[in-house]
């Protein structure tokens, strides 16, 4: 009977483990977008709302250091842009910011919401980590 329930509920015997922490796919199909596209969505951002490459960085250097989401990530529109609203919680404070829903993110962040990605770089060691000039 349980083994009806897992395969019905999508259980699975082994949990999933942690998975090395990968980026881009551009060398590696385990990556969440291509160095190329997150740069041109990087750009594209910086012309249209700067503030979401500000909380892009913030995200992604709350989760470098470990911080924990207080909420599952969920998505809303702005001007007709898919936008995701991550909360974190640290001490006493919540930051409350959104990004735009582009080149993954939205796994991205599930990803590290559920563990399924753990030791995430700083936003700077991954622009960092580019092969772009």
């Amino acid at each position: 009977m349980s083994k009806l329930l897992d395969e019905l509920l999508g259980r699975s015997e082994d949990p999933k483990e942690p998975r090395k922490f990968v980026f881009f796919n551009d060398n590696d199909v385990e990556g969440y977008t291509s160095q190329e596209d997150f740069l041109a969505s990087l750009r594209r951002q910086k012309k249209v709302k700067p503030f979401w490459v500000d909380n892009l960085k913030t995200v992604i250097d709350n989760m470098a250091l470990g911080r924990s989401l207080s909420g599952e990530p969920s998505l809303s529109k702005d001007d007709g842009q898919e936008i995701i609203w991550c909360r974190f919680s640290y001490g006493k404070t919540r930051q409350n910011l959104q990004i735009l829903n582009e080149c993954g993110m939205y796994d991205f962040v599930k990803d590290y919401a559920t563990g399924r990605i753990q030791n995430v770089p700083s936003f700077d060691e991954i622009i960092k980590s580019m092969n772009v000039e």
